[in-house]
């Protein structure tokens, strides 16, 4: 398969209409995040928003200002069939060319973490690393023919796809989940945890588990490693942690209204920080 080398501008145009709408709210404006997607509501909008730019179904909008800042290329592609609005501080720009490259394939392109750090190696001396849309349009990319395009985009498309059926799948699942729960809540008769759980007191007497295997609880109620200080501290009071036992940590003023417990989930025994139960 060979590639072209291509710069940016070949198959670039610039787009420039105002909205003309003086009292758009930030539900109105979107705004483009780390992902490269569009998102609303916006953060913020100016107290006049008629200069904030309109972004065309299939259209571009990008923050060149803040590739140095944020090492990425925050840019999103409008696949949404209904027109954005975006702050003026973004380049709206469409493929005039789709025989040089495809819209789709052009954003899949883009949207690698390699891609992101080329744009930012090629940012001014500004406060904020901003990029310069004649210096944008420079940059050279290399790309297949067309053919090959589409079968990465076809690829991509369909990974895309049934990414989203799973993310509503899920959303649905969790949301069925909790009513599940609010309904057990209020009919349940409730009874004390006492009468399913029980403590269990295994000391790591014989040295087998080494400070490798000591482990903390997140706030997310998951193992991490250990962030205490084990130099000269002997493990041989620290409790196992056997697999699909749970450890949990009395004292939970460090961390607010969280409740710090987790799930030994692995296959190997785990050792407990100082004050935890398992």
């Amino acid at each position: 398969m060979g590639l072209n080398k291509v710069k940016i501008g070949t198959f670039v145009e610039l787009y420039s209409e105002a909205c003309g709408i003086p009292n758009l709210t930030v539900n109105d404006v979107s705004g483009v995040n780390r992902d490269k997607e569009f998102f609303e509501p916006s953060k913020q909008v100016g107290a006049d928003t008629s200069k904030y730019k309109v972004v065309p179904p299939n259209y571009f909008a990008c923050n060149l200002m803040h590739v140095g800042r944020d090492v990425v290329l925050p840019i999103a592609l409008n696949h949404s069939g209904k027109n954005k609005i975006v702050s003026p501080a973004y380049t709206v720009f469409r493929i005039t060319d789709e025989s040089i490259i495809l819209k789709e394939y052009f954003f899949i392109l883009l949207k690698s973490e390699e891609r992101d750090r080329y744009f930012w190696f090629h940012t001014d001396s500004s406060i904020r690393d901003g990029m310069e849309w004649n210096v944008f349009c420079d940059v050279e990319i290399e790309i297949p023919d067309i053919s090959t395009q589409k079968k990465y985009v076809d690829i991509y498309l369909g990974m895309q796809e049934n990414l989203d059926a799973m993310t509503r799948g899920i959303e649905q699942m969790q949301i069925t989940c909790d009513s599940y729960m609010k309904w057990l809540i209020k009919t349940t008769k409730k009874r004390a945890i006492s009468e399913f759980i029980e403590p269990t007191d295994i000391r790591n007497e014989d040295l087998k588990y080494g400070i490798d295997d000591v482990r903390g609880i997140s706030i997310e109620k998951k193992f991490i490693d250990t962030k205490a200080n084990m130099q000269g501290v002997s493990l041989r009071p620290y409790k196992i942690i056997r697999p699909n036992d749970f450890c949990y940590v009395t004292v939970t003023s460090r961390n607010g209204d969280k409740v710090s417990i987790a799930l030994n989930d692995s296959r190997v025994n785990r050792l407990e920080e100082k004050n935890q139960w398992n």
